[in-house]
């Protein structure tokens, strides 16, 4: 194919989603099911092949994430989006900002075992040379054993119209190449989820949506469409009587 076509490159979805915790596992489920119609979806329309990885429930550990990611290996035409999606935390004397995921498989096994960074995983995922390599994070980023509990939130979730504009999704999936890291909470944060899911990875969705409207006048681009995400999410967790403000972060590397 051209270069102007996705012909034979993938769309690799990786989530990893902490579903078998009491506390936020059914905000979790929510999130990864949100994601895979989403992300399918756009490779459907972009004509792309689709790829889902999921580790969840049963599947739910640091080895099976070891071993995805080691015998992961995409095309160098192809999108990877990996979002994680459940408990998370940084030790105190920690310098990465970013926070480790809790891959522990039950609530009884200890973290601090069963951790992986988030930044460790893009960094692994951005050596494997994709096109387009993109790393989010939605998981508190405070002490370990902090615990979140779901927020009965009347929030109104718009995921907005399906108007979309295809030659707009073709700039983000397609032209697009680089990578980005972004995360729910900054370092001593919690981040909020309802039972929708995540507040990030639900303001990430709404982003992106708004991105590629065809009602809007404007030319998408990640880094205004992360930016955007994590705004939402901070004004989700503002407008909530039960929560304190996250505020989220992110490094953009992706060529316009």
């Amino acid at each position: 194919g051209g270069a102007d076509t996705a012909d034979g490159s993938t769309l690799h979805l990786i989530v990893v989603a902490n579903t078998n915790v009491s506390d936020i596992g059914t905000a979790c489920q929510k999130d990864m099911v949100n994601l895979s119609s989403e992300f399918g979806g756009i490779a459907r329309v972009l004509g792309m092949k689709y790829d889902l990885k999921t580790i969840w429930g049963q599947s739910y550990s640091k080895e099976n994430l070891a071993q995805l990611i080691q015998k992961f290996n995409p095309n160098h035409d192809d999108v990877v989006v990996f979002v994680y999606t459940g408990h998370g935390f940084r030790f105190d004397d920690q310098s990465d900002y970013y926070p480790n995921m809790d891959l522990s498989p039950t609530s009884y096994d200890d973290p601090i075992k069963n951790y992986v960074a988030v930044s460790d995983i893009y960094k692994e995922l951005v050596a494997k040379g994709a096109r387009l390599s993109l790393v989010f994070s939605d998981c508190c980023n405070n002490e370990v054993g902090a615990t979140t509990p779901v927020v009965n939130t009347n929030t109104l979730f718009s995921r907005s119209n399906n108007n979309f504009d295809v030659k707009k999704l073709q700039r983000l999936f397609v032209d697009a190449n680089g990578s980005l890291i972004a995360t729910a909470a900054s370092p001593g944060e919690t981040s909020w989820c309802g039972v929708n899911g995540g507040f990030f990875t639900l303001s990430l969705l709404e982003s992106l949506r708004i991105q590629v409207s065809a009602l809007s006048d404007h030319i998408p681009d990640w880094e205004t469409l992360v930016n955007n995400a994590l705004t939402a999410a901070t004004a989700k967790s503002e407008n909530n009587q039960n929560t304190k403000a996250q505020h989220g972060m992110k490094m953009v590397r992706i060529n316009k």
